[in-house]
């Protein structure tokens, strides 16, 4: 901050209308201190008023306006998933989301208007950059785990012989933590932890003519939803 010297008085009274100090550098100027936190947006009159003479008309006023120093702030996290959706509040200390921008330095990812979409299960780092007037732009950025839903396929219906005494199964499934096969004549059993699992035909089987087999890919934390696939037998 500075003003003009008159000749006829020496010195200044700096004052700050929000009580911020004013470090005298010279004579007729002045380094301006804030009293509030660097997040906070505020507008400053300064005024220089002289002292031992009798002139007011060298009293000056100016308005400053002091931006908020940018400050973004996201955290780690790990979804279920391809997709981790974007904060709708801001995630900036100044509070302000126009100035926010989102991101990614990752070829196997990217950023809609409201989503991180992943490619594949990983983790890729997210971008949070933020701007406020003429000050630098500030980013924050951390790592989104994706974590894939399962998927199972139990394989396509098929026939059998009634004197024939087990059956091979084979069956695909991906992104799961552990597998699981039951039979509707006995549903409350696991005879399979396996896709190509073996199962013994019983005689409630040749007595219906018929049986399902069902498959279930257990998911990986933080995904709760199992998929189940079914194959019929007759």
């Amino acid at each position: 901050v500075e003003v003009k010297k008159h000749e006829n008085f020496d010195g200044y009274v700096w004052i700050a209308s929000d009580g911020g100090t004013l470090d005298l550098t010279e004579e007729h100027k002045a380094t301006y201190n804030s009293s509030l936190p660097a997040t906070a947006w505020k507008q400053v009159t300064i005024t220089a008023k002289p002292q031992n003479g009798c002139d007011a008309s060298g009293e000056k006023s100016m308005t400053l306006t002091v931006n908020p120093k940018p400050q973004p702030d996201i955290l780690p996290a790990t979804v279920c998933g391809l997709e981790y959706d974007l904060p709708v509040a801001a995630q900036s200390v100044t509070g302000i989301t126009s100035n926010l921008a989102w991101s990614t330095t990752s070829t196997e990812a990217h950023v809609t208007s409201t989503k991180f979409v992943a490619d594949k299960e990983g983790s890729f780092p997210l971008r949070l950059t933020e701007q406020v007037g003429t000050c630098e732009s500030v980013y924050d950025e951390e790592m989104i785990t994706f974590v894939a839903k399962p998927t199972a396929n139990a394989g396509t219906d098929d026939e059998i012989c009634a004197s024939e005494s087990t059956y091979s199964l084979s069956a695909t499934a991906e992104n799961y933590s552990a597998l699981e096969w039951r039979s509707s004549s006995n549903p409350s059993i696991v005879f399979g932890t396996t896709l190509d699992a073996i199962y013994s035909i019983t005689s409630d089987d040749v007595a219906a003519g018929s049986v399902t087999l069902t498959l279930t890919a257990k998911s990986k934390t933080p995904c709760t939803v199992a998929d189940d696939a079914t194959s019929s037998i007759t």
